[in-house]
Parts: structure tokens; C-alpha cells; sequence
């Protein structure tokens, strides 16, 4: 990828959506409670990714937020340059923090973002957890979503995504389920939750509307599929991302349901849990 392809990759990673500009992106700053976008990010002239918060957050602490070092936001080839300029030297990358336990990580947050209001755990194929999305609700409205992630020893977590190909959420659950039944797919894990309450078996896959394409859709191989997008550009997008997915895995047929067509007042960005 390219470094500015990395940074917005990571911010999608923590959940946030850059919004494309005329000449650029604007996302929501990953290093401070941001409630309106602050954050611009452009493709410098020799290719370097131009990443600047307007409310005035440092690059150290935007790329500690995002997790990636001050020479990924480089090419190799000024990556040279970086290093003499005192104001954005390379670092070496650090390696993240292991957790002995999907417990203490999630600790670990909480000590510097407060108590979670919730949270969704993955498991793969046998069962096993491999992965937690947690949510924060902001008291001035909106959220904050965190991933943890089991490595691949099997024994220690970390504060990140999780291994690509990501598994699908509820996985277990659908792979138990007769290859006769009606898989529903939503956006984001609240939502999937609420069509399961509704007695019908639901998936989504972790990270995000723009994530899609790192999930593992192949569970849907010979299965008839619905997805329910939320109502916005977003929902729409995610929705046809999902449907040329599960079509690509096999899906013997895929239809998208707009809820809104059945329910006229559903608000913006509404999904089926409201």
C-alpha cells in the first residue's frame, strides 16, 4: 500500500470513516475525542501521506493513536530525508503490547477510555475467541469502537485488528446452521444481535463498513443470502460490497432489503435494531 493508503486502512481499523474531499480526506482525529472531523489527510507531491489535526494533536501522538510509525507515512525513497528533519524522524517500530489474557487487554483500555459500554467477541470456526470489538458511547453523543486481537501463538492478546482474513461475526452459529437457512447480513455487530433476537440466523464482518473485503464471506458458500444496509451512503456501499463478496464465495443467491422501503421513518443511519 501506499502511506496514505496505510493510513486510512488504519483509521478504518479503529473504526473510523474518512470521508473523501476534493483533495483529500477528513476523518474524525484517532489521538483526541473528536466530535467533528478534525483530521486531514493528502497525498503529499513525492507521495508521502500529509496527515494534520486541526484541533492541534501531534503527529507522535496520531501515530501512536493509529499505531503505526512516522516512516510508514513515507515513501522509501524520503524516507531518508524524514530522518534528517529533526521535526519528523522515523522511529523504529515498536512491537505492541501482549496481553496474557482478551481480559487484561480490555482492562487496559479501560484504564485510559473509562468504563465500555459494550462489546462482541469473534470466535473462529472451533469456537475459540480470536478477537473483541468494544464500544465506548460518548456523553456528548456518538462512540468510540477499540479492537483486541488474539495472535497467532494462540495465548497472547493485543490492542489491534485481528489477522487477516477476519472471520465473520457469530461464526459458530452459522456454520452450524442447515445450508437451507436464510443468512441475514448487517453492518456492525448491535445490529447482527438484533436480527438474531428476531429468531433468523446473522452475520457481519468486524472493523467497519469499509473493511468488508478482510473478512472470510467463503461461509457462505451454498447459502441464500439478505443483507439489510443501514440507511445511508455508507449502509448502501457496504451493502454492495458485501453482495459481489458473497456472491464470489458461492452464495447461491443474494438479495439486498432496503428497510427503509418498509418503514418510512426510519431515521438516518438507521439499521435494524432501531
Amino acid at each position: 500500500m501506499t502511506p496514505t493508503e496505510t493510513v486510512l486502512s488504519a483509521l478504518r481499523d479503529l473504526g473510523h470513516n474518512p470521508k473523501s474531499t476534493h483533495d483529500g480526506w477528513l476523518c474524525c482525529c484517532p489521538a483526541h475525542e473528536d466530535r467533528t472531523p478534525s483530521l486531514s489527510i493528502k497525498v503529499g507531491d513525492d507521495g508521502c501521506a500529509l496527515v494534520h489535526c486541526h484541533a492541534g494533536c501531534s503527529i507522535d501522538s496520531i501515530c501512536e493513536a493509529l499505531k503505526l510509525t512516522k516512516a510508514e507515512l513515507f515513501t522509501h525513497n524520503n524516507t531518508v530525508n524524514a530522518q534528517r528533519n529533526p521535526k519528523v524522524r522515523a522511529t523504529p517500530k515498536q512491537p505492541p503490547k501482549l496481553f496474557g489474557s482478551a481480559k487484561a487487554a480490555l482492562e487496559d483500555l479501560e484504564k485510559r477510555k473509562g468504563k465500555r459500554s459494550a462489546n462482541w467477541v469473534y470466535r473462529n470456526a472451533n469456537g475459540e475467541p480470536v478477537g473483541i470489538i468494544a464500544r465506548w458511547d460518548k456523553s456528548e453523543g456518538g462512540k468510540e469502537i477499540r479492537p483486541i486481537s488474539r495472535i497467532d501463538d494462540g495465548k497472547s492478546w493485543i490492542s489491534g485488528g485481528m489477522t487477516l482474513p477476519r472471520p465473520l461475526y457469530r461464526l459458530p452459529e452459522l456454520l452450524e446452521a442447515p445450508a437451507s437457512t436464510l443468512v441475514y447480513v448487517v453492518e456492525g455487530e448491535k445490529a447482527a444481535e438484533a436480527a438474531v433476537s428476531l429468531g433468523v440466523v446473522a452475520t457481519t464482518s468486524p472493523h467497519g463498513s469499509k473493511s468488508a473485503g478482510k473478512a472470510d464471506w467463503s461461509p457462505l458458500s451454498g447459502r441464500s443470502v439478505v443483507i439489510l444496509p443501514d440507511n445511508d451512503d455508507a449502509g448502501e456501499a457496504y451493502a454492495n460490497d458485501v453482495a459481489t463478496l458473497a456472491q464470489q464465495a458461492g452464495a447461491t443467491a443474494v438479495r439486498i432489503v432496503r428497510l427503509v422501503e418498509l418503514w418510512a421513518e426510519m431515521p438516518k443511519g438507521g439499521d435494524i435494531a432501531d
